[in-house]
């Protein structure tokens, strides 16, 4: 596949300083048709701007369940960048070389920090303190605010981003999916676990980590699917007044490929009967290939593989076990998906076609960045409220009551 750039891979393009509307197909194995991702822009030049799109999506969303008797309401989300190129990737899992060493900051910010992080009683909250202090993890940052997340499309600490184009994605995900997950999920638990693993890594490796967590529960529980490429959004607790302020969540992403674990000479073929690149099409496929069968038929694990649940021909599982599967850690620029941790499905979807994705996104143009970040002031979105730590409120007051100097 050819590589795509920043703006491409969103479906969205500039030309002659304007952001444009290009369309790009989402590569979805499995599924019988690939999506258009058709995303629509709106200009956003001040805060009425805003409260009329906001009305707009929230209503059209509230129509758009009006006919299903299932519907137990959405959760709206929003993230703000200031810069309408960056890709929706967390900031340990950009660069090929940071994601080999997150295991390292992961274990040495707790060796340093141990006071504070042996509170915690999970990964996730350790990956929620790195996040907070810039370390560098594998969560997204998302705000049940609105106004904050309009905030972080406008404002830049270095100001470096002035001259782009800022934006707010809306994100929203029906109660009574599995797409949305508590603080205490035990998918969130593998998902977060798997930052303590080195670039390559075995399935019972994981399971032991997750078994620290979760001492009670089934050592083969961990769907391979979920290893290989998932993403899920995540309601923290409130437990910091940084979260509380921003009314913060989080976005959890993961993406690995399988690979040949040496084994006295024996690939996985030999061992198994079915090569490793189509063992891991099928992982990733199994709810469309086996839609209609039974859970362990749709959500393949070691047990249920080894147990004869699943309809790979040829293939025979039942020796399988959790260290027999290798992974290894890519960058999206690695991936057989643009979409690369299938993070699209979050996005408000507008579109009247199945076939299509249209996600809508709030376009801040430059030069309304400053104006728009006052009226955020007026309503005590600042700098000081989303980050209200003792520095950030100092500054504020100092420039609040003291005069400037000439």
């Amino acid at each position: 596949m050819a590589k795509l750039s920043a703006l491409e891979r969103k479906g969205i393009g500039e030309v002659n300083g304007r952001v444009q509307t290009r369309p790009v197909m989402i590569e979805s194995r499995g599924s019988a048709k690939d999506k258009r991702l058709c995303p629509i822009w709106r200009g956003i030049t001040c805060l009425a701007d805003f409260f009329a799109l906001l009305k707009e999506v929230h209503d059209e969303k509230e129509k758009q369940n009006t006919q299903n008797d299932n519907w137990s309401g959405t959760q709206f989300f929003y993230r703000g960048q200031n810069k309408v190129d960056f890709m929706f990737t967390p900031s340990m899992i950009r660069a090929k070389g940071d994601l080999e060493r997150e295991h390292l900051v992961f274990r040495e910010f707790h060796r340093r920090f141990f006071m504070q992080l042996d509170e915690c009683k999970t990964a996730m909250e350790e990956e929620t303190f790195l996040q907070h202090f810039g370390a560098g993890s594998r969560i997204l940052d998302l705000m049940e605010n609105p106004l904050v997340a309009l905030w972080a499309g406008c404002y830049g600490e270095k100001d470096e981003n002035k001259d782009k184009y800022g934006e707010v994605s809306i994100w929203c995900v029906d109660n009574n999916t599995d797409k949305l997950k508590s603080y205490d999920s035990s998918t969130v638990s593998v998902l977060a676990n798997i930052a303590k693993m080195e670039s390559t890594f075995l399935l019972g490796k994981l399971e032991q980590e997750y078994l620290k967590e979760n001492p009670t529960a089934l050592t083969d529980y961990i769907f391979i699917k979920d290893v290989l490429r998932r993403s899920v959004v995540v309601r923290p607790k409130p437990n910091n007044i940084r979260i509380y302020n921003q009314q913060g969540s989080f976005a959890v992403v993961n993406l690995t490929r399988l690979i040949e674990k040496e084994d006295n000479g024996r690939s996985f073929y030999s061992k198994f009967g079915v090569s490793l690149e189509k063992f891991s099409d099928y992982i990733l496929n199994a709810e469309v290939i086996n839609k209609g069968r039974s859970f362990e038929y749709t959500h393949p694990n070691v047990s249920s593989l080894r147990k004869n649940y699943h309809t790979l021909r040829g293939a025979d599982f039942s020796e399988l076990t959790s260290w027999d599967l290798q992974f290894e850690k890519i960058v999206p620029e690695e991936s057989d998906f643009i979409d690369s941790y299938g993070l699209y499905e979050y996005l408000y979807n507008s579109a009247k076609n199945r076939d299509q994705i249209a996600p809508v996104y709030a376009i801040i143009p430059p030069e309304c960045k400053s104006d728009i970040l006052k009226e955020l002031k007026y309503m005590n979105i600042t700098k000081a409220f989303i980050y209200p730590e003792m520095q950030n409120i100092a500054a504020e007051l100092k420039n609040e009551y003291c005069k400037k100097e000439k």
